[in-house]
């Protein structure tokens, strides 16, 4: 049994008009500004399976009454017998529109006139209400013995306590291999702290005793300092978390993880703490487990490196503000080049894979994205905007890698809904011919986002010698010491930066 999809009303940032999640990738990375919401993603699973009345600071905007009810519905699919034999399960279980088996459960949660903490449980396409002990036999399907979730916040630390994020994964690991001595554990936990850091003899991890999840960490050149992982830095106890979650992604057979048990990751920003190699090696953890592993992965991030809008295009929700202020979301449901054929398809893919780096990938985090020809351009642009003081660090310029690429690009953020802007050459092209025209296309027609050069930037400025960014640097500078550089960039930059 499997989440399929997950919407949530009235948690935190999240009013009454809701968002939804779709889990058709088993992984999710919700994406999107500082305070837009992100966090209240992970709030509503969280109470979805805690089951509990929140404290007041989780619901919207602090309205606890029934009216303004917290309210979570999740639907589950890739059901097996089993699943649908357990606590009357059977009896909720429904066909969707795509002819799949499905039930779905929908939680509330206010305070009653009364001062009364107050859940209603809604069960099936009806929303059937449940009694007390129908709910409380299928909240059994969300306990350890059928779905273990570990929740890992950001700002706690994930080795403190018996039911730290740690905890919780080490026993989830070894319901799988009971029987595994604790000292082998330790040698592999040694060996992915090795990979994930890259340097050798920095940490240890060993067992006290057998029978113990209390490891302790200690630097191999002191032999007699033993130090538990509560006692080390937020980095490197998320080190040693990830550390077992890589070793659990390992270990569990893929025959077991099929639906029936269940596990589930919900993890804030995971790339806190980490330097950029480990970054990149928790990122490739977290999509190995949704892809191997059996995990459901269900996080929030500021780092371009988890965004894998090619790969897993349904894997990123971004989040968003509308002029109302209200909460918005945009998850794609196909890949990006879904209609093409398969020749086209794979040119497409390879040549996107090629040019969409981490760096690139940082245009979903961007609070307006300028796609250019080249590093000609960023150079004049970056330095005449800072010379005319309207540098904008919200402003994401996307180097293309040439004229020819530009629609590729336009393909990938029209696809992801993401708004844009476009600064080319006509290359002696009439503007609305050929490669120019095809632009225009992608830009809906509207002219307004787009700025071309006729024929090209480096005629305009002069640039000639190589390299030619350094060329433009330079003329740049010089056009302010001469004072004519409003009247020949002035036009461009405002398009690109604003007033």
């Amino acid at each position: 049994m499997k989440l399929q999809s997950a919407t949530i009303k009235n948690v935190k940032a999240v009013g009454p008009q809701g968002i939804t999640l779709n889990l058709a990738d088993d992984i999710v990375m919700a994406i999107g500004p500082n305070g837009v919401g992100k966090s209240s993603v992970l709030s509503g699973l969280r109470m979805f399976f805690e089951g509990t009345v929140p404290p007041r600071h989780e619901f919207h905007r602090y309205r606890t009454d029934k009216e303004h009810a917290a309210e979570i519905t999740v639907t589950f699919h890739r059901l097996n017998e089993q699943d649908k034999a357990y606590n009357r399960v059977r009896e909720e279980v429904y066909t969707d529109e795509a002819g799949e088996d499905v039930w779905t459960l929908t939680l509330r949660f206010y305070i009653d006139e009364d001062g009364r903490e107050t859940r209603e449980a809604l069960v099936g396409e009806e929303k059937r209400a449940l009694s007390e002990e129908e709910y409380q036999q299928m909240k059994t399907l969300f306990d350890s013995a059928h779905m273990q979730w570990i929740t890992v916040p950001a700002r706690e630390a994930v080795c403190e306590g018996k039911q730290s994020p740690f905890s919780q994964l080490f026993d989830m690991f070894r319901t799988w291999n009971p029987e595994r001595p604790n000292t082998e554990m330790a040698e592999d936990l040694n060996h992915q702290l090795y990979e994930m850091m890259g340097v050798p003899d920095v940490l240890s991890v060993k067992p006290l005793w057998e029978g113990t999840k209390d490891f302790t960490l200690l630097p191999e050149r002191e032999e007699d300092l033993f130090l538990n992982p509560r006692y080390q830095s937020h980095g490197v106890q998320r080190a040693v978390f990830f550390a077992l979650l890589r070793e659990y992604g390992d270990v569990v057979p893929r025959s077991r993880a099929e639906p029936g048990v269940q596990n589930m990751l919900l993890i804030e920003d995971p790339e806190m703490y980490m330097d950029p190699q480990m970054e990149r090696t928790i990122s490739n953890t977290l999509f190995y487990l949704a892809e191997e592993a059996g995990v459901q992965v269900v996080s929030t991030t500021h780092s371009a490196v988890f965004v894998r809008a090619l790969e897993k295009p349904r894997s990123l929700i971004r989040l968003s503000r509308g002029e109302d202020e209200e909460l918005q979301s945009f998850q794609v449901t196909e890949d990006v080049f879904a209609h093409e054929s398969e020749e086209e398809e794979k040119e497409h893919r390879l040549r996107a894979v090629r040019e969409f780096s981490p760096e690139v990938s940082a245009l979903f985090f961007a609070r307006r994205v300028v796609l250019v020809e080249g590093a000609t351009e960023i150079v004049v642009l970056q330095r005449a905007a800072q010379l005319l003081g309207r540098f904008d660090y919200g402003v994401s310029l996307i180097n293309c890698h040439g004229r020819g690429n530009i629609p590729m690009f336009q393909e990938v953020l029209n696809h992801f809904d993401t708004s844009y802007v476009v600064v080319h050459d006509l290359e002696r092209q009439n503007p609305h011919e050929g490669l120019n025209q095809h632009i225009l296309n992608l830009l809906d027609g509207d002219e307004s986002r787009r700025f071309y050069h006729d024929p090209h930037l480096d005629a305009e400025l002069g640039v000639y010698d190589s390299p030619k960014w350094l060329d433009g640097y330079e003329i740049v500078t010089q056009l302010k010491n001469e004072q004519r550089l409003e009247s020949v960039l002035g036009d461009l930059v405002t398009f690109v930066f604003g007033e």
